[in-house]
């Protein structure tokens, strides 16, 4: 992964940690469905994709984002790449 111009080493690490923090929110709402309390993972995982917080990581829309997940319209197996998430 190349660094985007002008953007440097610490702020990009930021931003490549706020992209793993979202992605792996997303890994685990997937897996959260075969997982018997589930439905309490998907719950802390919507809060979080509503809260502030989230909104400081990216810009991602949280409504698109869970819509996707609700559906099962996202595949999180092909392999994002980091700078694609945020």
């Amino acid at each position: 992964m190349s660094m985007k111009k002008n953007m440097n080493p610490i702020d990009y690490a930021y931003k490549q940690l706020a992209s793993a923090i979202v992605y792996q929110a997303m890994i685990d709402y997937v897996e959260s469905k075969d997982n018997p309390k589930g439905s309490i993972i998907r719950r802390r995982i919507e809060r979080f994709i509503r809260s502030p917080w989230y909104a400081e990581l990216t810009d991602i829309d949280p409504d698109l984002l869970l819509d996707r997940l609700h559906s099962g319209d996202i595949d999180i197996e092909i392999g994002l790449e980091i700078e694609e998430v945020v």
